[in-house]
C-alpha cells in the first residue's frame, strides 16, 4: 500500500494540490532520489547541502524507510526529480483538483 508523505500547492499549479507517495512494497532502496534531491537543492534550490529526501535501511530486518523532510516540488521541472529518477516506480506525484 502507497504511503503518503507530503501534501502541499503545487509551484505553478493553482490551487491543485500535489502529492508524492512512496510505495514501500517496490522501493529497492537505491537512494537514487536521495542523490538527485541532494544535487538540486544544491545547484537550483539556494546552495544547501543536504536534499530534503532521505533513504534508509534497517539492516536488523531488512526494511527500507523513507521520508521527506520539507519539499518544494522541483520547481520548473515537469515532475519532481526524485519521482523522474526512481528505477522501481515507488515515487509517484498524485494531482488532485
Amino acid at each position: 500500500m502507497p504511503v503518503s508523505l507530503e501534501k502541499g500547492v503545487g509551484v505553478g499549479m493553482g490551487e491543485i494540490q500535489t502529492d508524492i507517495r512512496w510505495d514501500p512494497s517496490v522501493c529497492v532502496g537505491c537512494a537514487r532520489c536521495q542523490v538527485i534531491c541532494a544535487y538540486h537543492t544544491l545547484y537550483q534550490g539556494g546552495g544547501s547541502r543536504e536534499g530534503y529526501v532521505k533513504v534508509t535501511r534497517d539492516y536488523t530486518d531488512g526494511s527500507i524507510r523513507w521520508r521527506k523532510e520539507k519539499c518544494d516540488l522541483c520547481p520548473g521541472e515537469a515532475v519532481p526529480l526524485c519521482v523522474e529518477v526512481c528505477p522501481a516506480g515507488a515515487l509517484q506525484l498524485i494531482r488532485k483538483s
